[in-house]
């Protein structure tokens, strides 16, 4: 291994890329988690013992302290670094930590969906024999691609702006991206605006839909005059 020298006011972490250094948080926060949990077990098992006195400068309650003032900036609570576990790192250890035996394998099938986790490997063996449903898949190994926020494209529906939409190409993104405004915009006739771009991004005919829709009686301002929706 080569030996690293770092100038003043350098740090390991200057070089990595942004995907790199969000990986080292997640497994800093993991591995701080897990020493956290095991430092307040044996603290509790302890007693009054000195070594967890911050006051008599206890290096355990130091190191306790400290582990807990990072965490809290994440999780306030134990509810709600539960519930961080279970968004993410309950599946993500074993990719996080390929060096390391896990209690939990995860394993994926493409075929229906579904993810389980077993104290052994599952991964080559038929969906049905493991999950018990009527599949004909086999499991895989989880991969980071499983573990990515649904729809991450269009997670954050104010990210992407309008021009950026409409140079989208005919389909179900361009749609989708659009029926996202419609969830988020205040205003019907906004809302109306963006739900006809979401079914011209599909390529359906608007002039046959909007009689139908006069004949219906729906989308009608000032009598019978069918107006479309108004742009933001």
């Amino acid at each position: 291994m080569t030996e690293r020298t770092l100038e003043w006011g350098q740090t390991p972490w200057d070089s990595l890329s942004r995907e790199e250094l969000l990986r080292e948080v997640q497994r800093y926060y993991a591995a701080l988690t897990e020493t956290a949990s095991v430092l307040k077990q044996q603290r509790d098992a302890d007693g009054g013992a000195p070594f967890w006195s911050i006051a008599c400068g206890g290096s355990g309650g130091m190191a306790l302290a400290v582990a807990e003032s990072v965490l809290k900036r994440v999780d306030t609570d134990d509810r709600q670094r539960e519930s961080t576990f279970r968004a993410f790192f309950r599946y993500a250890y074993e990719l996080l930590f390929p060096d390391v035996p896990h209690r939990t394998r995860w394993a994926m099938c493409d075929t229906c969906g579904r993810m389980i986790g077993h104290p052994e490997s599952r991964v080559g063996l038929a969906c049905g024999s493991v999950t018990g449903a009527p599949c004909s898949g086999t499991m895989r190994a989880i991969t980071w691609d499983d573990l990515a926020p649904k729809l991450e494209a269009r997670a954050d529906r104010w990210n992407i702006g309008f021009d950026d939409v409409a140079r989208l190409p005919p389909g179900l993104e361009k749609a989708a991206q659009w029926l996202e405004y419609a969830l988020g915009w205040p205003g019907e006739h906004h809302k109306q605006w963006f739900m006809e771009r979401a079914l011209e991004a599909l390529e359906v005919d608007l002039a046959p839909l909007a009689e139908e829709l006069r004949e219906l009686g729906s989308g009608t301002v000032d009598g019978d005059a069918w107006r479309p929706g108004i742009a933001p």
